[in-house]
């Protein structure tokens, strides 16, 4: 794993890193360390109403920075698609929503780091991701962000992807 991209800090258990960014599921928001827990909230509460989000984004450089993502079905998708955003300024209130297209739409990878450290699914999710960095396919993540480019890099491994929807139905 590249620890550089995908770490967590010794301050919370769960979440993804990408440079100075963190996300984390929204069932592993009780991992957050105090302070940005206090910025999750008061951002969450200018979130528009109706607005379906399931992981949140956290920018580390920009703490006031807050984004709620609406991705498909994160236990069922084995890579869900970023559907659409909603970007929040916590000492504003200022929101932007943002949708995102259907045909090649960024996709999300290792969602295992999103969940709680003592979440079941992260096994399974992990089993999934372990196999995908053995063949190689995390190398050159920053081609790898759409649909399209991943799953031609899937198609390409030859890897059987009847064995990657299986494991992640295991969660």
């Amino acid at each position: 794993m590249n620890s550089k991209n995908t770490s967590t800090s010794s301050k919370n258990t769960a979440g993804k890193r990408v440079g100075g960014t963190i996300y984390l599921h929204a069932s592993a928001l009780q991992e957050l360390e105090p302070k940005l827990l206090l910025v999750f909230e008061k951002a969450k509460a200018a979130v528009p109403e109706g607005f379906a989000w399931s992981v949140v984004k956290m920018d580390l450089r920009s703490p006031n920075r807050v984004s709620f993502l609406n991705y498909e079905d994160f236990d069922k998708a084995v890579f869900p698609a970023l559907r659409s955003s909603c970007t929040i300024d916590a000492n504003t209130g200022l929101s932007s929503v943002r949708k995102y297209s259907t045909e090649n739409p960024p996709i999300l990878h290792r969602k295992e780091l999103l969940l709680a450290s003592d979440d079941p699914k992260r096994i399974a999710f992990s089993v999934v991701t372990k196999r995908l960095e053995e063949l190689g396919l995390f190398k050159n993540m920053h081609k790898m962000g759409h649909r399209r480019a991943w799953e031609e890099a899937l198609k390409l491994s030859g890897e059987d992807l009847k064995f990657i929807k299986a494991t992640n139905n295991l969660a």
